[in-house]
């Protein structure tokens, strides 16, 4: 997962687990098919091999080890609908709407505060290979450098004033 902040994860089409399983995958379409490498061609445990690209650390964290196993093991394919319930993606978009729905996802972190969004990407790929104890004050320690932003003091500045705030990047 990358913690560049404006990095937006659209629909996809015909991508395995080995990409849907990482955090921030956005969408995916109504007729999409996966398998846990995106082909049976790929199989990887079908041409006498096993996961890679971190796959076997990925994939239990949104689906859990049973599933996990079943999926690199038995090759079984599954549609969006399914990646969505299972946690691989965050939204199940109908076919013919994937383009629209892609573009309103990419809008929102674009506008948005991109340092904090930052910030939160790096805390989650932390988290992933940390003990709990440490993670409150790398989280503190984030806070800190995001209170120092001018986006934070502007956001500050309009929830007094209740409006929306607008955020630079800052």
């Amino acid at each position: 997962m990358s913690a560049s902040p404006r990095r937006a994860c659209c629909a996809r089409r015909s991508r395995g687990a080995n990409s849907a399983a990482r955090p921030d995958r956005g969408s995916t379409r109504g007729s999409d098919r996966r398998n846990h490498t995106g082909g049976g061609r790929g199989r990887r445990t079908g041409i006498g091999l096993a996961a890679d690209s971190g796959l076997s650390g990925a994939l239990p964290q949104p689906v859990g080890p049973s599933r996990a196993a079943a999926l690199m093991l038995l090759d079984d394919r599954f549609g969006a609908e399914e990646a969505e319930r299972w946690g691989l993606v965050h939204r199940f978009v109908p076919d013919g709407t994937a383009t629209g729905q892609g573009f309103d996802l990419a809008r929102r972190p674009a506008t948005g505060p991109t340092a904090a969004y930052a910030e939160v990407k790096s805390l989650l790929q932390a988290a992933a290979g940390s003990e709990l104890p440490a993670l409150p004050e790398a989280e503190a320690e984030a806070r800190k450098r995001l209170g120092r932003t001018k986006d934070h003091r502007a956001a500050g500045r309009a929830f007094l004033d209740g409006r929306i705030p607008s955020f630079t990047g800052n």
